[in-house]
């Protein structure tokens, strides 16, 4: 059985093939990478309105030159996107979770076998907030280290975390040979076993 290419992999082709003319480093070849990384929001439609068959239409309008109109649809689909997140939102945290809706997540979270949080999902009434009000609770619940050196944020590199260049020295000194043969080349190789 063979499967014919889609509209949209002839595409990725045709501009791989392109590129592969220009030398590195040309303004051309950056052109097309540059096409390349547009190409999705040309193609795809928006996640929350697209169908499957839009990419195909999309790809067969792209082939036949119709670029200016994808464009055109990909800038009105975003204004959609972005006018639809600020009224849903309109710049308020999003609405606790009915009753309702509680019951079925902890109905399918004990299903799983996660009793405790269907527990939770039934009986907490937190809800998250990125107040400014909660600033010092949060840094209540994370201090400041006690020392510098235990400071991972200001530390570059400690025997727990090394640097990869100090990792590569290690390999390279005796030591680190003496780990390889110690460790590493013990026995044979393994083997997969054959799957037939």
């Amino acid at each position: 059985m063979r499967f014919s290419e889609s509209p949209t992999a002839k595409t990725a082709k045709a501009i791989l093939a392109l590129a592969d003319r220009y030398p590195a480093q040309s303004l051309p070849l950056h052109i097309l990478r540059a096409f390349a990384q547009f190409l999705p929001a040309l193609l795809m439609p928006c996640s929350r309105r697209g169908k499957p068959r839009h990419l195909s239409i999309n790809a067969r309008r792209f082939q036949k030159g119709e670029w200016e109109a994808l464009w055109t649809q990909a800038l009105h689909n975003n204004n959609r996107e972005v006018a639809h997140r600020a009224k849903k939102l309109d710049g308020k945290p999003p609405a606790p979770a009915s009753l309702r809706a509680r019951a079925r997540y902890a109905e399918y979270c004990a299903r799983k076998g996660a009793l405790s949080k269907a527990n939770q999902a039934m009986t907490s009434e937190l809800t998250p907030s990125a107040a400014p009000t909660n600033i010092n609770e949060l840094r209540a619940k994370n201090p400041e280290p006690t020392h510098l050196s235990r400071d991972t944020t200001t530390q570059r590199a400690s025997l727990i975390w090394p640097l990869k260049g100090d990792t590569r020295a290690w390999w390279e000194e005796e030591e680190g040979q003496e780990y390889i043969q110690q460790h590493f080349t013990s026995g044979p190789a393994p083997r997969c076993p054959r799957l037939t």
